[in-house]
């Protein structure tokens, strides 16, 4: 069965972001012990709270993966998600330029960022018009 270029978009979007979202929410002693940072209550919520995020957001594509993009329908959800993955990609090569972290984990972030800016870019742009 032939899936169109929105739902792929959608559908991987939704599932990286819910893995993201469950990495955030259940392991964030972990990756805070990771990044050299002592696990505090106040940067655990934040984590936890991100992930939270991370699957709302991965949900919300799941649920309208099947939705018409062309024209303005789902405009704001591709804005929304193209805005994320721009300022996230831009934040995360940001801190890689730093060369400050150790773990090459962000520059497979990195570029899963930079694929999902440029569907999500192609949704906004191309197919749309």
């Amino acid at each position: 069965m032939f899936m169109s270029y929105s739902r792929i978009t959608m559908t991987s979007s939704a599932a990286f972001l819910v893995i993201m979202g469950m990495v955030f929410s259940f392991f964030p002693q972990e990756i805070l012990s990771d990044l050299v940072q002592e696990p505090t209550t106040a940067l655990i919520l934040i984590f936890q709270l991100l992930g939270a995020v991370y699957i709302g957001f991965g949900v919300m594509n799941w649920m309208l993966k099947n939705t018409k993009i062309g024209g303005i329908y789902a405009r704001p959800l591709i804005l929304g998600n193209f805005a994320h993955f721009f300022i996230g990609g831009l934040s995360i090569l940001r801190v890689i330029m730093t060369g400050e972290v150790g773990s090459n984990i962000f520059f497979l972030i990195l570029g899963l960022y930079i694929l999902f800016i440029s569907l999500f870019g192609r949704l906004i742009f191309v197919e749309s018009n």
